[in-house]
């Protein structure tokens, strides 16, 4: 296509005059893009196959690299969005754990201050160890929280790999098109031998004489007529 081409320009118009919108040839990019593109799961490794086809060989390997790029790119940005949001639900309920601990602590203290001699009533020791209880909770809910909240800021500087390339994309070395010429070159083949076939038959059948008919007429009654003796009660 030459040099300092756009993906837009070579999946479409190429290097002809074009006065379409860009927003109609954008649709017809997409269409031709998706038809350039393959993939293949393979079930029992669990990894997939992504093949290019184009009419040059290494526009179809750089192609093949952008797919990778931008899906590794994309897979980034996606868990980093989802990061972010499970960082900001972990800091509100940080935060409203927190206020809900120490309004626990307070009542348990108060309750405390105000009951000094419990140990002869079951009643006051069960309201102290339902406050002591929900106070250990709430602790537990908030220490919970806390380390959650520190994995998800490591998670957030991680630089990881996102998407795991075992084979990169490599120039073909040779062409599909010869594969598409006997491809072709077959299927021409069974269609001259079909089409001659089916003539030969019609021209058969045009050729029958009439009296060929009348003969095979009479046999075609003389069968049925036999069949009607073999079968009691048939022509009743």
């Amino acid at each position: 296509f030459g040099v300092k081409k756009t993906l837009l320009q070579i999946l479409t118009y190429g290097n002809e005059k074009q006065d379409r919108p860009v927003s109609e040839l954008e649709i017809l990019a997409v269409d031709a893009l998706l038809g350039m593109i393959d993939v293949s799961e393979d079930i029992k490794t669990g990894t997939f196959t992504v093949s290019v086809k184009s009419s040059e060989p290494k526009f179809s390997r750089d192609l093949n690299s952008s797919i990778l790029n931008a899906l590794d790119e994309f897979q980034a940005k996606y868990n980093r969005a989802k990061t972010k949001d499970t960082k900001t639900f972990i800091e509100k309920r940080i935060s409203d754990t927190k206020k809900e601990l120490e309004l626990a602590e307070d009542k348990l203290k108060n309750f405390r201050d105000r009951n000094r001699r419990i140990e002869n009533s079951p009643s006051l020791l069960l309201d102290q160890s339902r406050l002591a209880q929900e106070v250990s909770v709430l602790n537990g809910v908030f220490t919970t929280l806390k380390q959650q909240f520190e994995t998800v800021k490591i998670e957030e500087l991680k630089d990881s790999e996102y998407v795991i390339v075992l084979d990169y994309p490599e120039i073909p070395l040779k062409s599909d098109v010869i594969k598409t010429k006997v491809l072709l070159l077959v299927f021409a083949l069974l269609g001259i031998f079909f089409g001659v076939t089916i003539a030969i038959i019609r021209d058969y059948l045009q050729r029958l004489d009439n009296k060929s008919k009348r003969l095979l007429k009479e046999s075609l009654e003389l069968i049925s007529k036999a069949i009607q003796g073999l079968i009691p009660g048939l022509n009743k």
